[in-house]
């Protein structure tokens, strides 16, 4: 098997919602950052309910090039004015003007309406838990207050707080959300989210699956090309699953050749910097399965300037543009860049799922490694697995046999890994917030 194919099998074999992530000594599953579109579902205009002709209101929707969120359509609240404002960097300020605003709850569309915003910017500011538990709240809220279009604004509600769920590996809760809201809103725009949200699913990491999803992704974005007044966010994610299928497919200079025409079509405005980002994301993904590393290294920092614009170091999204930075740098045996971008992951980690924790703390080991730092380096190492434990899963026979590196034999004698590990651990505080700030 040649170099490019290596690379191919090695660190782009999605399967399902999953991304496999391998680094030279390691490989995790993790269900974090790769979760590309998944929450791109039922917006907030119900159209099914009106006579006139559908049209999308792009000003309702937001992309943090992970994920769609929805404002509640409401004629008091310019929401052209609050998307570009978060999408410029200050989603800060559009929250505190949310927690100063005296909505009463007495006008409950209106008091779910400017809570909805809240959530959203907590979202923005990496406050992924807190965004989560308010939108719970709202939900509960809205079910038990007298409002007239109950079904339009919980449609909103289910789908922001199920995208935050995939977000957070809380694939249950995602389920039941999107169930959820595709059983309270149908319209155009939301029928082709839910069949493209359907078409991203591969049932196994064969080559032809591959071809097939291509497929599919080709007719995501012809309909949604018919659609009046479309935003253009299905598609863009879409061209980035289709140029990950050709890739798959062994064409990935095709795949990098979509990636470009996309970035060149798409709108040079602030609500389109974080699927910008994503798009150079992908593409600097691709030409490290090409072996063009420095090509890569360029495009994953025009990423992380791309979203800088709109988010900063809090955002998990931020935090996996820095670690695949730093697999780039790796493959360069630039330790010291390596280094560099896996600390600024870790901020980035601090409110994300135990996974990606997990995850993080591993290429942290693997940064100190690299410098011989034994000590630091058996510390994340154990940070790494206890996240691991945390959410039910182990390590491969690859990240194990790294851990094995830095046993102390002398002491624990031959392959007693679970009794050092326990031993160990009990040294280790995994929730070291110092870590990730």
């Amino acid at each position: 098997m040649g170099g490019a194919d290596e690379r191919i099998r090695f660190h782009m074999a999605a399967h399902k919602i999953k991304i496999l992530w391998k680094v030279k000594y390691a490989k995790i599953i993790i269900s974090v950052f790769a979760l590309v579109l998944t929450g791109i579902l039922l917006f907030a205009g119900c159209g099914g309910r009106r006579k006139r002709a559908y049209a999308v209101n792009e000003t309702l929707y937001l992309a943090d090039g992970a994920n769609v969120y929805a404002f509640i359509e409401t004629d008091s609240i310019d929401y052209r004015e609050i998307r570009d404002e978060i999408c410029n960097g200050n989603a800060d300020a559009v929250k505190a003007r949310c927690e100063n605003a005296k909505v009463s709850k007495d006008d409950p569309e209106q008091y779910a309406a400017v809570q909805n915003i809240l959530g959203i910017t907590e979202i923005y500011l990496g406050e992924y838990e807190q965004a989560y538990e308010h939108f719970i709240r709202i939900i509960d809220y809205v079910n038990n207050s007298p409002i007239s279009e109950r079904e339009r604004i919980l449609a909103v509600l289910h789908n922001n707080a199920g995208a935050l769920a995939m977000n957070q590996s809380q694939f249950g809760m995602w389920d039941t959300h999107m169930n959820q809201a595709a059983g309270f809103c149908e319209n155009p725009y939301m029928a082709l989210a839910a069949e493209f949200n359907q078409a991203i699913w591969i049932e196994n990491t064969e080559i032809n699956e591959y071809g097939r999803l291509v497929g599919r992704m080709v007719r995501i974005i012809r309909k949604e090309r018919q659609i009046k007044g479309t935003t253009g966010l299905i598609g863009y994610e879409a061209a980035n699953y289709m140029a990950i299928g050709f890739a798959m497919c062994g064409k990935v200079k095709k795949g990098i050749g979509i990636l470009n025409r996309y970035i060149e079509r798409i709108p040079d405005a602030p609500e389109y910097n974080m699927l910008r980002a994503l798009l150079f994301a992908g593409k600097g993904e691709l030409y490290r399965m090409d072996e063009e590393l420095e090509k890569a290294s360029e495009s994953l920092n025009t990423a992380i300037t791309e979203a800088g614009k709109t988010v900063d170091g809090r955002s998990v999204i931020m935090s996996g543009y820095y670690i695949k930075h730093a697999q780039i740098f790796h493959d360069l045996y630039d330790w010291k860049n390596e280094f560099v971008c896996v600390k600024r992951a870790m901020r980035g980690a601090r409110y994300a799922a135990p996974d990606w924790k997990g995850t993080v703390c591993l290429f942290m080991a693997d940064a100190y490694r690299m410098f011989d730092e034994r000590e630091q380096e058996k510390e994340y190492m154990l940070k790494s697995y206890l996240y691991y434990q945390r959410i039910g899963e182990d390590y491969d026979d690859e990240a194990r046999s790294m851990f094995w590196g830095i046993i102390d034999i002398t002491k624990y004698g031959e392959a007693d890994f679970g009794y050092w590990t326990k031993d160990e651990q009990e040294k280790v505080d995994a929730v070291d917030e110092v870590d990730f700030r």
